[in-house]
């Protein structure tokens, strides 16, 4: 499946008092518009980034799950905030994934950071043992050693964006990383 030119449809709200941009409809952490008990999540909200703390639209079901989840527990009367959008995803082509997570070297670049990135080419399993297929990462880091995205292509490649991703939620620096 492919999604090209993905606008949200929120022309109903004219009127309603909620407020939205052409982004989406603006809430807060807590999934909240500013119209009491009204909650916005998925493809018609504008959510943040996790890693620049800016305001951006993510649609991704994974993004829309998490934000639902937080959505319906304060509805329920909890408590809890949305923890921001890394942006992760993966797509499967036959045997092959493709997968991305947090900032790529172009987004870390506009938001001022000066990154460095490494690339490593090698199989899922060492060569000798059956079932081993390609795999190629690259890593997005700051000059400071902070863990800001990458991209894998290959066998398996949703194993090692998934490791990524939790280095970047856990606040791990590169070193932290490779020491693990």
């Amino acid at each position: 499946m492919l999604t090209a030119g993905v606008k949200p449809s929120i022309d109903f709200l004219e009127g309603s008092g909620i407020e939205y941009t052409r982004m989406g409809i603006n809430v807060n952490r807590k999934t909240e518009t500013n119209v009491k008990d009204v909650y916005a999540v998925g493809d018609c909200s504008v959510t943040y980034s996790a890693r620049t703390k800016k305001k951006t639209v993510m649609r991704l079901a994974t993004t829309a799950y998490r934000q639902g989840i937080v959505a319906g527990i304060n509805a329920a009367g909890g408590n809890m905030e949305y923890k921001g959008t890394l942006g992760t995803f993966v797509c499967v082509v036959k045997d092959m994934e493709i997968a991305s997570t947090g900032l790529t070297a172009i987004t870390a670049k506009e938001n001022g950071y000066d990154v460095v990135i490494g690339r490593g080419k090698g199989y899922t399993k060492p060569h000798w043992v059956p079932g081993h297929s390609p795999l190629s990462v690259k890593l997005i880091v700051s000059k400071d050693g902070k863990i800001l995205g990458g991209q894998a292509v290959g066998g398996e490649a949703s194993k090692r964006i998934n490791i990524i991703s939790m280095a970047i939620r856990a606040g791990a620096n590169i070193k932290q990383l490779a020491d693990s």
